[in-house]
């Protein structure tokens, strides 16, 4: 299925929309910019609804005031944005697709008929097995020295998963399939707080199988250098971001086992 705005203005980017290779979500868009450059987001948490599959309107409308108050929905990369706009706006799929197009003068193929779960076919190029295999995910360990002492930039959780919702972390995400994980850490601290980094050096790997209550993910932190000046902005997963005094960080609020790392910093 190909769609393409009808306005005047040249397209922003081609998305091309398919079924997220990850466990936990349920699509991929992959933006190609005029200038070459790719971005790749996966939206939708597999094993829950949506607009476009129940069709109620209230359920619909409690969506967005939810997650209004804590998502950039001009912002048609992130995966706020493309839940919103395709997956809570109309009552298909390819309805709601078509108007992301026009929405944000872009072109676009959608190669999905539905964001029911199923949809990722096997990877021939990459070679997906049967196999239940870690997740890997990568965390940003910048640190600065002030006149107080020490502080470390960290974000405040969004709601998933709740028990660690409104609790600091270390800026971090998933690895794509195909993405080197020093570019991947760098890439995840700047789209959680707007804060540029550089000259990733492995610091620690976190690996028990119930450290993350999603599945089990293999954690690699990596020393950051940034900029001390820069004023963190949350954004993508973060509610906030901030340069936090690592001794107003403890066991009631950091989120899963990031305190170890933090305890490692203390020493």
């Amino acid at each position: 299925m190909e769609a393409e705005n009808a306005g005047q203005n040249p397209p922003q980017a081609h998305v091309v929309i398919d079924g997220s290779p990850r466990e936990d979500k349920k699509l991929r868009a992959v933006f190609t910019f005029p200038d070459g450059k790719k971005k790749t987001t996966h939206f939708g948490g597999k094993g829950y609804s949506d607009y476009t599959i129940h069709n109620d309107e209230e359920r619909k409308n409690r969506y967005e005031i939810r997650h209004a108050r804590r998502e950039d929905w001009d912002d048609f990369t992130t995966a706020g944005a493309l839940s919103k706009w395709i997956l809570w706006n109309k009552p298909s799929l390819k309805g709601g697709f078509d108007h992301f197009l026009a929405l944000f003068s872009l072109t676009g193929e959608l190669k999905v008929k539905t964001s029911l779960a199923g949809n990722a076919a096997p990877c021939l190029q990459c070679g997906r097995d049967s196999y239940r295999s870690p997740s890997v995910t990568v965390d940003a360990v910048a640190t600065r020295e002030t006149d107080d002492g020490l502080e470390l930039l960290m974000i405040e959780r969004g709601p998933d998963p709740s028990v660690w919702a409104g609790m600091w972390a270390f800026p971090g995400g998933f690895v794509d399939y195909g993405e080197d994980p020093e570019d991947a850490v760098l890439r995840e601290m700047l789209e959680e707080t707007g804060v540029v980094g550089e000259n990733p050096r492995i610091l620690h790997v976190l690996g028990a199988p119930g450290r993350d209550p999603r599945k089990h993910c293999v954690g690699l932190f990596y020393l950051v250098e940034a900029d001390l000046e820069a004023e963190p902005q949350g954004a993508d997963d973060a509610v906030s971001a901030a340069w936090v005094p690592i001794s107003d960080l403890s066991v009631e609020n950091v989120a899963a086992d990031h305190l170890s790392v933090v305890d490692l910093m203390r020493e």
